[in-house]
């Protein structure tokens, strides 16, 4: 679970960096989806480690995201 949590964690870094350097915000919404895997993981990583609290901030934050991202698109 630690190696897919920091796979997509440089991958969405790396995006944002390429995003921002560039200029070319046409990625943002992928980086916006990759996020949101990001953020599931990181909650079945805290729901995994019995804590809860944390777990239940990182599903709200991901569904705020997806949210996000949809209207992006």
């Amino acid at each position: 679970m630690k190696i897919l949590i920091s796979i997509s964690a440089v991958i969405v870094v790396v995006l944002a960096s390429y995003s921002l350097i560039t200029d070319n915000h046409g990625i943002q919404p992928y980086t916006n989806l990759l996020l949101v895997v990001l953020f599931i993981l990181l909650g079945v990583d805290q729901s995994r480690e019995n804590r809860k609290g944390w777990a239940v901030v990182f599903f709200i934050v991901a569904v705020f995201e997806l949210f996000v991202s949809i209207i992006s698109f």
